[in-house]
């Protein structure tokens, strides 16, 4: 079984997945919850973009790692999301990242799951934005969404 990896790119909680099952208000409920702040959407895509490539790395290290017979591995779909906060100077000063709460019962809590959120929130502690215009601080919700393709 090939897995890969595939990244939900409309970014910012508008369309939270690139696979099937995904609901018209899971989209309107995400609009909600973007930013409070002064960047803009393009500002913080830009740079979700531009270190991609880290956390794809995060899921793919995980993935070689883990038992071909564990949920992790099995999983068609797994959704971390991320809540982050951007300071005056652009810098992420705290990062999370946690399974979806309406994920599989049987990956929650996975030693793979805690590490790839870990890996997930350390690569975004490393993002640097623009300054935010005004000098606010800047709180970001985003989804990684991670698809195997067989």
């Amino acid at each position: 079984m090939k897995k890969s990896f595939i990244l939900a790119s409309a970014l910012l909680m508008f369309s939270c997945a690139t696979t099937k099952g995904k609901t018209e208000p899971e989209k309107d409920k995400a609009k909600k919850e973007i930013i409070e702040g002064a960047l803009s959407k393009t500002e913080i895509e830009e740079e979700i973009r531009r270190n991609l490539r880290f956390i794809k790395q995060c899921y793919e290290d995980e993935l070689k790692e883990a038992d071909k017979n564990s949920a992790f591995f099995k999983a068609p779909t797994l959704r971390i999301m991320t809540d982050f906060s951007i300071n005056t100077e652009g810098k992420v000063t705290s990062s999370e990242a946690i399974l979806d709460p309406g994920q599989v019962n049987s990956l929650k809590g996975t030693q793979e799951i805690k590490n790839l959120e870990f890996c997930i929130a350390d690569v975004i502690l490393n993002y640097k934005f623009q300054k935010p215009r005004g000098g606010g601080i800047v709180t970001v919700k985003y989804p990684f969404v991670f698809s195997s393709q067989k």
